[in-house]
């Protein structure tokens, strides 16, 4: 079946539940044309469902891990928190409202209370709002149909730079590096018959170069590194060099796809997947992007949403069952065949996360539809397909299907959103929640489980912490973030095996001595739980 036949399939499949669903106050369809001549079509509702009087309560289950989170936001207006993102240290997180209230939120993650630090309106936006966020939240970018494509910082709501599509072109996607040197938008012509990528400097907001597409692009990517940009329409994926706009490949997608590429760290894989429910992985030969395997996924429709760790090391892709039914599929790069799938969703997967060296993967079902059953939310270790973490279908009030999920890049937090009800069923409300989804067993005092180490512990003037990467954060016990350090750079050492250690000398960002009791050290890149160390004065 090629994407022309899936497309007008979907938009089929979408009349029909539209057809038999009860009437509603102020319907509202939005039916998009794709290059191809393909029509698929979304139908909402403008109405208010209140949520229920009570939760269960996060240790109601008796399990850790089953229904559990630090705060959730159901301050919806009769809106649904279509796309959310977390920043790589995991202190902030932003979310893209719409359908009403229209805006984006952002939020503090561990220490916050579900309450948003700031908002900003976005009144006329017409359709999904997408936004994406860089390590440490100095640069939280959005992007909306009939919306300025905004650049926020994490401690305010006033616009660091905006930019714009020409019309008839509006935005539609976004992706910022990990480091924050390169800001990526996609838009183009809802009618399809049109789109461009525009790629800014993330220091200043200058555009570096604007390059046509035939379609408004299906997915925007930007390597971790911040040095390549990765768009794809239907048909096939390109990618530029970030700083001149030079073009380094065009990758051809067999059988269409509406689920973006993904690049690993520094652009030397590329991952793509889409209707024909075949995953393919590219390596970059020096010249061209070569097709190292691809894996066609049994017993699935669609490849519906795709990541890669930034080394490069793992795969993860969500899937669609005609009707109702989603998957997650694991892979090491090494190998086409699975690592393993967990095929126990009741609905789509229609998102993906992974840390940087593959060792926490997260997934965002639709959740419950119809006699299925299956979590909304469910957080792995790479080596097994047990859920380490799960929130359950209708057990939390007010959440019925998750959209978009994120992993900050210790595996320690995450940020989920979605909607009130199942994604097929009408209802306006949604939801934003964060996670905690760190392992208490590695929050011991240098425990074996362990991959980075702190010492003296407990300290009273410095702190040598080694094996954490090249960007340390230091929180409070009330999780706070006290201070950011730089750790070594690649291949430095230091004696006693050590590598070459980040230093902590006690003191906050802005030089005051840090009070005594208990602080936590994550590793941004070690993907290790955060170690537990006293300061004692």
């Amino acid at each position: 079946m090629d994407g022309t036949t899936i497309a007008s399939t979907f938009c089929l499949l979408h009349l029909v539940l539209v057809a038999a669903a009860p009437a509603a106050p102020e319907i509202r369809q939005e039916t998009l044309v794709g290059p191809d001549g393909a029509r698929w079509a979304r139908t909402i509702t403008l109405c208010d469902i209140p949520p229920a009087d009570a939760d269960i309560p996060p240790a109601a289950a008796g399990t850790r891990g089953v229904n559990q989170y630090i705060w959730i936001d159901r301050n919806h207006r009769s809106a649904i928190a279509e796309h959310v993102a977390i920043t790589g240290l995991g202190a902030h997180g932003i979310a893209g409202w719409w359908l009403n209230g229209m805006r984006v939120s952002a939020y503090r993650v561990p220490g916050g209370a579900g309450d948003p630090e700031w908002e900003h309106p976005l009144p006329f936006a017409e359709f999904q709002i997408a936004c994406d966020a860089d390590f440490s939240g100095d640069r939280l970018a959005t992007a909306a149909r009939n919306e300025s494509l905004l650049v926020f910082g994490a401690g305010s709501s006033d616009p660091i730079f905006t930019d714009w599509f020409a019309p008839p072109y509006v935005g539609m996607k976004c992706a910022v590096s990990d480091d924050d040197a390169t800001l990526a938008f996609g838009g183009g012509d809802p009618s399809g018959l049109g789109g461009e990528i525009r790629v800014l400097d993330g220091a200043t907001g200058a555009l570096r170069f604007a390059r046509p597409l035939p379609a408004p692009p299906e997915g925007v990517s930007v390597s971790g590194d911040g040095l390549l940009v990765a768009a794809n329409i239907r048909g096939f994926a390109k990618v530029w060099v970030a700083a001149t706009g030079a073009l380094r490949d065009s990758v051809a997608i067999p059988g269409g796809t509406q689920t973006s590429a993904a690049l690993s760290d520094n652009g030397f894989y590329l991952v793509t997947g889409g209707f024909s429910r075949t995953v393919r992985l590219y390596r970059w030969n020096g010249a061209d992007y070569v097709q190292d395997w691809s894996h066609s996924i049994p017993s699935t429709t669609w490849v519906t949403a795709l990541t890669i760790s930034r080394d490069g090391t793992t795969i993860v892709a969500g899937t669609w069952t005609n009707p109702t039914g989603g998957r997650v599929v694991v892979y090491d790069r090494s190998s086409s065949t699975p690592l393993w799938t967990d095929a126990s969703f009741g609905d789509e997967v229609h998102s993906v996360a992974v840390t940087p060296d593959g060792a926490k993967i997260a997934a965002a079902s639709w959740g419950r539809s119809g006699g299925t059953v299956g979590n909304v939310v469910s957080v792995y270790e790479r080596g097994s397909s047990i859920p380490l973490w799960t929130i359950g279908d209708d057990a939390i009030a007010g959440v019925g299907s998750c959209m978009s999920v994120d992993l900050s890049e210790n595996g320690c937090f995450l940020l989920a959103g979605g909607k009130e009800v199942h994604a097929r069923e009408f209802g306006g409300g949604g939801f934003v929640m964060a996670i905690d989804v760190s392992s208490p067993a590695a929050v011991d005092d240098l425990g074996g489980t362990q991959s980075f180490r702190a010492a003296p512990n407990p300290f009273r003037e410095s702190l040598r912490i080694a094996g954490a990467g090249s960007l340390v954060s230091i929180w409070s016990a009330d999780g706070r973030l006290i201070r950011t350090v730089r750790g070594p750079r690649r291949g430095e050492r230091a004696d006693g095996g050590w590598s070459a250690p980040a230093l902590w000398d006690g003191r906050d960002e802005a030089g005051r001595e840090a009070p005594a009791g208990v602080y936590f050290i994550w590793g941004a890149a070690s993907g290790a739980a955060p170690i537990r160390v006293a300061r004692i004065r």
